[in-house]
């Protein structure tokens, strides 16, 4: 249900995204430090094998077989089964992505001035979201309740 969820969101967050915004325009949110933009990543991670997109498509599908049967084999934690929920459902947004448009769309856009320069994290989406909090609740599935199956 989690994997639904986050899939869900994250699909109607960046039809909304590709419909409602223009590439080159922001919107600001919270002045100087949250807008929306849409961008295109045709990458991984932080653009990483922007060039690979048919090796980037089986990084993901490898990921979502590991992330099913690391849950076949393995805690019955509700907080593994979330984790493993956030991550199923942020790795099938981002690979469906990949298939329909060869690239991710990214829209959320955070950044601060730092000595009258403008720090900024890399525009990321809500599958993007779902994977981080999955990873972090996962590790801390791990190292914190000493889950190491």
């Amino acid at each position: 249900m989690t994997a639904a969820v986050a899939l869900l969101l994250d699909q109607a967050s960046k039809a909304g995204a590709r419909s409602a915004l223009h590439f080159g325009r922001k919107i600001e949110i919270l002045p100087g430090l949250f807008s929306l933009r849409l961008a295109e990543n045709p990458g991984g991670a932080f653009g990483a094998l922007g060039s690979w997109p048919p090796l980037l498509i089986l990084i993901g599908l490898a990921a979502i077989l590991a992330i099913v049967s690391l849950r076949k084999e393995g805690s019955k934690s509700r907080l593994f089964a979330a984790s493993l929920g956030l991550l199923l459902g942020g790795a099938m947004g981002n690979l469906i992505d990949r298939i329909l448009f060869r690239r991710v769309t990214d829209f959320l856009d955070f950044g601060v001035t730092v000595s009258g320069r403008l720090v900024s994290w890399p525009t990321f989406n809500l599958a993007d979201v779902a994977i981080t909090i999955g990873v972090i609740v996962l590790a801390y599935h791990v190292l914190a309740r000493g889950e190491r199956r």
